[in-house]
């Protein structure tokens, strides 16, 4: 994924530009909120001064997201586009990136990577939000009152499978909603990608698989 004399500071920067669309994606979606409850609020104010504040209010959340989703398109098309890829690299990144965001909760991560190639030609931007999104979502439900039985355990395996690379998730989980959530945003990111997605429970314990075709 990253070149060998790539500095941290540079690697810090090409992740972020990478994991940009999906940040700028989910931050519309919460400007949308304040758009569409600040328009309603204006129509039933009584007071003048009211209604005024709410319409700027909603003025600025248009503007801005205008302005989110002009960032998201330009960081799209510059890292967009299939290319050879580490696998393992990716997840190796992957784990660095879910770990800082998420080491408040005590998580622990247990990362292997077996012996073989496990380069693919995919589009790394999304391959990359992918496996994000499957490490991060047992430690958001552990940081959640709301889920305290979800375990803050993992293990990400990255293994060669005859013409495949396989990443294995593996995790204990008792949140049959959460389960549902992360398989479905898995598997929208998966779109388009020649890509194989599972997911077995069994005695408490989550698997999530993804396999992708070998480039040798």
């Amino acid at each position: 994924m990253a070149d060998a004399a790539e500095t941290p500071e540079e690697l810090r920067n090409r992740v972020l530009a990478l994991l940009l669309p999906h940040f700028c994606h989910d931050l519309n979606n919460a400007i949308g909120v304040v758009q569409g409850l600040s328009e309603l609020a204006s129509r039933k104010a009584v007071d003048s001064r009211d209604r005024e504040r709410l319409l700027l209010l909603f003025e600025h959340a248009s503007k801005a997201a205008d302005d989110v989703t002009r960032i998201g398109e330009y960081a799209a098309v510059a890292v967009d586009g299939e290319e050879p890829t580490d696998v393992g690299d990716v997840a190796r990144t992957a784990a660095s990136v879910a770990l800082s965001l998420f080491r408040t909760s005590g998580g622990e991560l247990e990362l292997r990577v077996g012996k073989g190639s496990h380069v693919v030609r995919t589009e790394l931007r999304r391959l990359l939000q992918v496996l994000v999104v499957l490490l991060a979502a047992p430690y958001t439900a552990a940081r959640g009152a709301r889920a305290p039985h979800v375990a803050r355990r993992m293990r990400l395996t990255v293994t060669r499978s005859g013409t495949r690379v396989v990443v294995r998730a593996l995790h204990a989980s008792r949140a049959p909603e959460l389960e549902t959530d992360t398989a479905r945003t898995i598997a929208e990111g998966l779109v388009g990608l020649d890509a194989r997605s599972s997911q077995r429970s069994l005695l408490g314990l989550t698997c999530r698989r993804i396999a992708l075709p070998a480039l040798s």
